[in-house]
């Protein structure tokens, strides 16, 4: 099989951009404005992937709605005003793009407006068909809903591939029964990764152009 047979859905944060140097300081911004002191780098990066209200949960265990609500305002306000200050591609993505241009969307936990921004910001936005962000339209991963949406409308007759970096991300591919590529290098966990079930594994995003090109 050649690229042309295959159409690729990207997790976002861990997967296709390193993003945790500008969440890491937004959500100790948000801790602070809490009163609560600040959390270490690991702590805050085991506890993101399902959604900013979850990291909120997490981190303060608040119960009540309205604190919950007015910190993950406070996350939201430090992110967008930093959205892009430290984060990169991972090395080979841009590449990769160019190569297969329409042959690929993202579906990702985030909000929609922040990921499209930040894809935007970073110059990669056009390169896909679709990037879907948490509950605008779908519900959250590992809910198959936006997968088997954009195999519907943009795969066509290729093979889909799921690329993501978490157990989130494989239950997801599980879920819409295509094939799953774990990006090993993002942001799970020694435990999750040995645990994670996947068809090909990305030591790093590069290695993509060995299974697939």
């Amino acid at each position: 099989m050649s690229i042309k047979d295959y159409y690729f859905i990207f997790d976002l944060d861990g997967t296709i951009a390193n993003t945790l140097p500008d969440i890491i300081p937004a959500v100790n911004y948000m801790l602070k404005k809490a009163g609560i002191s600040p959390k270490d780098p690991y702590e805050i990066e085991r506890s993101i992937g399902s959604g900013i209200e979850e990291v909120v949960k997490k981190l303060t265990n608040f119960k009540d709605y309205n604190k919950i609500k007015s910190s993950v305002n406070d996350f939201r306000v430090h992110y967008e005003e930093h959205l892009i200050d430290n984060t990169s591609l991972y090395d080979g993505v841009m590449d990769f793009l160019k190569k297969t241009c329409f042959a690929g969307s993202i579906i990702t936990n985030k909000p929609e407006y922040y990921a499209k921004n930040l894809v935007r910001k970073l110059g990669i936005l056009d390169y896909f068909d679709i990037c879907i962000g948490g509950l605008e339209r779908f519900p959250h991963k590992p809910d198959s809903s936006s997968t088997k949406f954009v195999m519907n409308t943009y795969s066509g007759n290729r093979k889909t591939i799921f690329v993501g970096d978490s157990p989130i991300d494989q239950q997801t591919g599980a879920n819409a029964d295509i094939i799953f590529c774990f990006a090993e290098y993002g942001y799970s966990t020694i435990e999750e990764k040995n645990n994670i079930k996947y068809d090909h594994i990305l030591k790093k995003f590069i290695d993509i152009n060995k299974i697939f090109i």
